[in-house]
């Protein structure tokens, strides 16, 4: 298998295999997990597959198949269902597992803070693409949610995330070349601020916080209508 396959497939692995536990029940979450994550890749795809034909990344070719799907590797797609798998596997858990949302009472402060600071580099490197886009899509989405959704989850949902900084930072830095030879993404730092965490581009973080938050909105919509068996309030 390629890098970048094994990435996917670990990544995947102990969120699939412990779905199934009789105390976390994750598979009775089928609908909004589904939902959730093709929601997410129905914006996320057509933004990468853009932005990879302009440049901004590329995959290379020692550390993945040499399919391509709309020119992305097929560990790419793969990728757009692992990971929030996996994200959303650890956000059930956390719901199921926190007795109180140690976050909740500062949500929206931390919404505040993350809206201001993602416009205000935005607003002032619109000339890079990866910047710009990710940090305005994030800063919107956050706004949106916050704002206007208001939900009861975005503490849970805040918390959950600083918990998947580890093993974002091990997976984002395995793709960018941290522990291999080589590269599986490669970035064009004249389209991002060039300031990375360890390999990997400070622009990541909020990729993935935008990605987590989109997913994570789209399953709580869908429980909110159809709980399932392993509901969590």
């Amino acid at each position: 298998m390629s890098t970048y396959a094994w990435v996917d497939l670990l990544s995947v692995l102990f969120p699939l295999l412990f779905s199934f536990s009789p105390r976390l029940r994750f598979h009775h979450q089928w609908r909004a997990t589904a939902v959730g994550i093709l929601a997410m890749m129905a914006f996320f795809i057509p933004w990468d597959i853009l932005f990879a034909a302009e440049g901004v990344w590329c995959f290379s070719v020692e550390h993945t198949w040499s399919a391509r799907l709309f020119g992305l590797p097929l560990e790419e797609w793969g990728f757009f269902i692992c990971i929030p798998y996996a994200c959303l596997f650890t956000y059930h858990c956390v719901s199921i597992q926190l007795k109180s949302d140690p976050l909740a009472k500062h949500a929206r402060w931390i919404s505040i803070s993350v809206v201001v600071t993602l416009l205000t580099i935005a607003l002032s490197d619109l000339h890079l693409k990866y910047t710009a886009t990710t940090f305005l899509l994030c800063a919107i989405l956050v706004l949106f949610v916050d704002l206007i959704l208001r939900p009861v989850w975005l503490g849970r949902f805040y918390f959950t995330f600083l918990v998947l900084l580890i093993p974002f930072l091990i997976v984002n830095g395995v793709l960018t070349g941290t522990g291999i030879e080589g590269e599986v993404v490669w970035y064009n730092d004249a389209e991002n601020l060039g300031i990375r965490l360890f390999t990997i581009p400070i622009e990541d973080i909020f990729y993935g916080l935008l990605m987590q938050l989109m997913a994570v909105m789209f399953y709580e919509q869908v429980r909110s209508r159809w709980p399932g068996k392993a509901s969590t309030k």
